[in-house]
């Protein structure tokens, strides 16, 4: 099994992503979907700025997108220049085959044990990676809620499986469903603030699966 590759996603301060990146994630993902970790076009531009100045390296930066306007995500793009865009909203397949960048889909999984779902694969959204995150109503994700995992089994090869993941129980993820990654955000969070020692964890214990 390679090693599974981490996304530390809704980082707002650049002190968050430098420190992200030193504990070894291999993106960085920044919200500029409705949320309350989105930040404004021009820190996120100044964030990515400082990083591959600071700190560059293999690591990427995804931008997390939702229910926008095309061409303000490619703007956003442009200004960013974001790697990896991450859709979550109900973007068809022709819009993510516009957006000019890879894209990671973000897919809903039911947290109700009764109900599944059949998830296609990645070229049937226009995508390069799934990313398996839990339906919560309302939210487009980082929600900390954790979906069943039993439903994602069949499909999570190849792609990226978020919702609810902490340092504690990543290693049981991984060893569990065998995705190409994992994707956190509220899990390495104290106080609504990543925390580098939660972030350093995190990666340990998600690289520790082999």
């Amino acid at each position: 099994m390679t090693m599974v590759r981490v996304k530390i996603c809704g980082i707002r301060r650049v002190e968050d992503a430098l420190a992200a990146i030193a504990c070894g994630a291999d993106f960085i993902g920044i919200v500029l979907a409705p949320s309350r970790r989105r930040v404004p076009l021009e820190v996120a531009r100044d964030i990515l700025a400082t990083c591959r100045r600071e700190a560059p390296g293999s690591w990427a930066a995804v931008g997390v997108f939702a229910d926008m306007p095309l061409e303000e995500v490619r703007r956003a793009v442009e200004v960013c220049g974001f790697d990896v865009v991450q859709l979550c909203g109900g973007e068809d397949r022709d819009y993510c085959l516009s957006v000019g960048r890879p894209v990671f889909r973000a897919v809903h999984i039911p947290v109700d044990s009764g109900v599944r779902v059949v998830v296609g694969r990645p070229g049937e959204y226009g995508a390069e990676r799934l990313v398996l995150d839990a339906r919560v109503p309302g939210l487009y994700g980082g929600t900390g809620v954790r979906f069943p995992w039993e439903f994602a089994r069949a499909f999570a090869e190849g792609n990226l499986v978020a919702g609810g993941l902490t340092p504690e129980n990543v290693g049981e993820a991984v060893r569990t469903l065998g995705p190409w990654g994992v994707d956190v955000s509220s899990g390495v969070e104290r106080d609504g603030w990543k925390d580098p020692h939660l972030m350093r964890a995190f990666v340990e214990a998600a690289r520790s699966v082999r």
